[in-house]
């Protein structure tokens, strides 16, 4: 399905019409419903920014669970071998 959408805008309604058609085909909608991006621009052109995500992830974790991490990758074996040092 992704190389059909390629060179498509984001920004275009008519994108994301085909986009739905897609995916009801597929059976794979579970539900639809008109939403209003708001979009941050940029101030002298008006131009819309699309922020987008990566894959990545964050975790919040505390002291001991830290070390608890760290001591199980010192029993890790790494190729390339990994720079604990600079891990910390």
């Amino acid at each position: 399905m992704g190389s059909e959408l390629g060179g498509l805008s984001v920004l275009d309604e008519e994108t994301n019409v085909l986009v739905c058609q897609k995916i009801k085909k597929s059976n794979k909608l579970f539900t639809q419903y008109k939403y209003q991006n708001e979009y941050y621009e940029v101030e002298k052109t008006g131009e819309k920014i699309i922020l987008r995500s990566n894959k990545s992830w964050f975790l919040d974790i505390n002291e001991q669970l830290k070390m608890k991490c760290f001591e199980e990758l010192s029993t890790t074996r790494f190729a390339p071998k990994l720079n604990m040092k600079d891990a910390q």
